[in-house]
């Protein structure tokens, strides 16, 4: 479970640090009052993309940090003695990341610096996140299929890997194949031009910033004359003079001089004269060093001209190959790996075709596999999100998941039929609704209207929850579109997902608020003429004054009678009475 998530400077939050508790934890408050920021805290807790854009105003960074209590057998605690990132309490998971306005991301798990691949990798084991609005997702086939791939198991998630690394190699073979079967002539003027563009770009002996090296001596170069001028005439005014007047070193001299006659009279002068002293050395080490400057500023036309036929010769390949040196030499690289190839073509034409024929039947066998696996999943799945629906106010709903390979004209021979595969296999995943008795099935998209689709989407998270390993699931704002009766279903059903794993949701419906085992308020405050967010855990009066600003939008005597009958009917299963 997460037991604790901290936060420090993050959007309108100061500091603040949330005790979550088993089972139900609802998150409630006013439209932008800060509600996303927490479930925002926990993505950003568990690797996902992060901006300095969150970084509270006035600060440098912002810092969250989330403490797991989780099984010692657990995958994700396996996987944290893997990467040898223990701390020193066992089945504890600290996760950590500092942002900051450079860009800067700084993870850590139980202490340790990590990267933020491997701190994501720990994330997606210890919680499922489902975001504000993406019930919506559900529409799309892909996110259909990942569910339904979800479900399916470990297996599935096996073969998903092999099928889209053979589909890779199979992709990678056959377009180098087909280049390789272009026309002689073609090689042929191909690999010339490869050879005099490598060539030319060697010729070069290119360094990485080397333009900019050479623009800046350029730029001296054209102007010496000026630079020498100037340092002369610096020279003359401290040192030499004008009209045999001495320069300003030699005033400073007989001031120096005078000043040591006085310190012998006046021992107050000593200090001043000292002093005065240093800084006359000083001037006299400035106009040396002056003069030097000036007696390097030779001019030298050779070398400008060889400057300027290399940043002509620098800036052509620029404009043929890239916009910087590097990107030149990057073309160079790519161009002779290619002619490389070009050249071991009749060598690899001899084998490639037996490759993509092996790799091809490696690919169609683990496709099919998938595909078993699937339609077996899809079964099951269906049958029990429609006994879910049923708990969720829609007791005549019937749910179906359809498989269906990808016809093409131009794909693989799978037992005669001519399919698709692609890097997710061959299959077509199609979730079907009908809300009605009577109604036919028929695509979510065409027939679920918002409600319902977040209602599908919380039965297929709920099925999800009793069949993975996650130990923590949160929904951002599930209740999108429902109300009346259909609230109180989608309460008791939370509160049914809460009973095997911890749940925490961010909700508007004083239905789900009232049968949570934690509410936690959120709300705006000013202090000290700042904004911040304030995140507080209700007691039992702060609940009753919550839930009735939730009903009636003000607390009064009605609606806190009203809040209190809600809480009242609320069994120890989350069921109302």
């Amino acid at each position: 479970m997460l037991s604790e998530l901290r936060i420090a400077n993050l959007a309108l939050i100061g500091k603040q640090a949330i005790e979550f508790t088993d089972g139900l934890n609802v998150l409630t408050g006013e439209t932008g009052a800060g509600k996303s920021v927490i479930v925002g805290s926990i993505n950003l807790a568990l690797g996902m993309r992060a901006s300095s854009d969150l970084i509270r105003t006035g600060a440098d960074s912002a810092y969250v940090e989330a403490t797991f209590q989780i099984d010692c057998n657990s995958h994700a605690w396996r996987l944290v003695e893997e990467l040898e990132l223990v701390g020193d309490n066992p089945g504890e998971v600290v996760l950590s990341r500092e942002i900051t306005r450079s860009g800067k991301n700084v993870c850590r798990v139980n202490g340790l610096r990590t990267t933020l691949a491997q701190l994501r990798q720990i994330g997606d084991l210890l919680v499922d996140l489902h975001g504000q609005h993406e019930h919506q997702s559900l529409l799309r086939r892909s996110v259909q299929r990942d569910l339904l791939d979800s479900f399916a198991g470990e297996r599935a998630a096996a073969l998903l890997e092999e099928i889209s690394r053979l589909y890779k190699d199979h992709d990678r073979l056959t377009r180098t194949k087909t280049h390789l079967e272009s026309s002689e002539r073609e090689r042929v003027q191909r690999i010339d031009l490869l050879k005099f563009q490598v060539d030319e770009i060697d010729n070069a002996m290119l360094k990485p910033g080397e333009d900019a090296q050479l623009e800046e001596e350029q730029h001296r170069l054209e102007n010496i004359e000026a630079v020498r001028e100037i340092y002369e005439r610096s020279y003359y005014e401290l040192y030499e003079g004008y009209d045999g007047e001495g320069g300003l070193a030699s005033r400073l001299d007989a001031i120096a001089e005078d000043l040591s006659r006085v310190a012998r009279i006046d021992r107050q002068a000593h200090s001043v004269s000292e002093q005065y002293k240093e800084a006359a050395i000083i001037v006299r080490d400035l106009s040396r060093q002056l003069r030097d400057l000036a007696d390097s500023c030779d001019v030298d036309p050779e070398r400008l001209s060889e400057v300027t036929t290399r940043l002509n010769l620098l800036n052509s390949l620029k404009r043929k190959y890239g916009s910087t040196i590097d990107d030149v030499i990057a073309y160079r690289n790519e161009a002779a790996k290619e002619l490389s190839e070009l050249q071991q073509s009749e060598v690899e034409l001899a084998t490639i075709d037996s490759d993509i024929q092996r790799i091809a039947d490696q690919l169609i066998k683990s496709a099919k596999a998938l595909s078993q696996i699937r339609v077996s999943a899809a079964k099951r799945l269906s049958a029990m999100v429609t006994d879910s629906l049923k708990d969720l106010a829609l007791s005549r709903a019937r749910f179906d998941i359809q498989v269906s390979r990808r016809a093409s004209d131009q794909g693989f021979d799978v037992n005669g039929e001519i399919v698709e595969i692609g890097p997710t296999g061959m299959d077509s995943i199609e979730m079907l609704f009908s809300a009605n008795e009577g109604e036919p099935l028929k695509p979510l998209a065409s027939v679920a209207s918002g409600g319902e689709i977040s209602r599908i989407m919380l039965a297929i998270k709920s099925v999800l929850a009793e069949c993975d390993k996650i130990p923590v699931v949160v929904f951002d704002e599930i209740d999108v579109g429902i109300g009346g009766a259909t609230a109180h279903a989608v309460a008791r059903k939370l509160r049914q997902i809460s009973a095997s794993k911890q749940t925490i949701c961010v909700t508007h419906l004083p239905q789900i608020a009232s049968v949570a085992n934690s509410h936690y308020s959120i709300a705006k405050d000013v202090v000290d003429g700042k904004t911040y967010t304030i995140v507080n855990r209700l007691g039992r009066q702060q609940r009753e004054a919550e839930l009735a600003r939730m009903l009636d939008g003000e607390v009064t005597e009605i609606s806190i009678a009203h809040a209190r009958k809600m809480m009242a009917a609320t069994g120890p299963d989350g069921r109302t009475s």
